[in-house]
């Protein structure tokens, strides 16, 4: 088989496999290209038209588009891009399993029983459960004086 129609078949395939997933070209088409995650809170440039997060962009520090550079862009939000995230379905980024739409899943990574919570007395992370136990074990006196307070 000659060069030309190895080539020609293989990009068939390719075409074929594109056509064939409509779901994993979405999923690419929906990533930030920063966190390579499917977009939150999905906003547009107007110099290229990428989708990302909101908060990724808004965290650079660079005045240029991350994905073609271009200085001094400007971004807005992607109402359509916003939808199909909410139906798209996310996987926990703390490793729980729980899967929801865009809309969803940040309410449950904010509760996730995975997610490291960071002490502020100490330098002790830990998940949920053996955070709660953490506080009990070792600032109890710090959280009374804390709601005392509060009266």
């Amino acid at each position: 088989m000659d060069l030309n129609r190895l080539s020609r078949v293989l990009f068939n395939k390719d075409q074929q496999k594109q056509r064939t997933n409509p779901d994993k070209i979405l999923e690419e088409e929906l990533k930030c290209p920063i966190c390579l995650e499917v977009s939150r809170k999905p906003i547009t440039t107007d110099c290229c038209g990428s989708v990302f997060c909101e908060s990724c962009i808004k965290n650079i520090k660079a005045n240029k588009c991350p994905k073609c550079n271009k200085q001094s862009f400007t971004y807005s939000q992607n109402i359509f891009a916003n939808r199909l995230v909410n139906q798209f379905p996310i996987i926990c980024k703390y490793g729980c399993g729980h899967v929801s739409g865009g809309s969803e899943i940040g309410n449950h990574e904010k509760q996730c029983p995975n997610k490291i919570l960071k002490c502020k007395y100490c330098s002790f992370e830990g998940i949920y459960s053996s955070f709660l136990q953490h506080i009990i074990n070792q600032h109890v006196n710090q959280i009374v004086q804390f709601f005392e307070k509060q009266e």
